[in-house]
């Protein structure tokens, strides 16, 4: 879970300037940590089981994400 993982990926994507154009999906926190620290945006998918971030906009199923 390392921001630079995410940089690498904003950079396959051609995105290293605007990296708030990403909206980077997970269940994992850490994931969305390193993703948030690597400029992109992020929304937490919670799943039963999942604890709910207080860092992270949180969405039960995609139709409930508001780009």
């Amino acid at each position: 879970k390392e921001a630079q993982s995410y940089r690498n990926i904003l950079q396959q994507l051609n995105m290293t300037h605007t990296p708030d154009r990403v909206l980077f999906l997970s269940d994992v926190e850490a994931e969305l940590d390193a993703a948030q620290q690597a400029g992109m945006r992020t929304v937490q998918l919670v799943r039963p089981g999942t604890q709910a971030s207080i860092r992270h906009t949180t969405v039960a199923t995609f139709s409930d994400i508001a780009l």
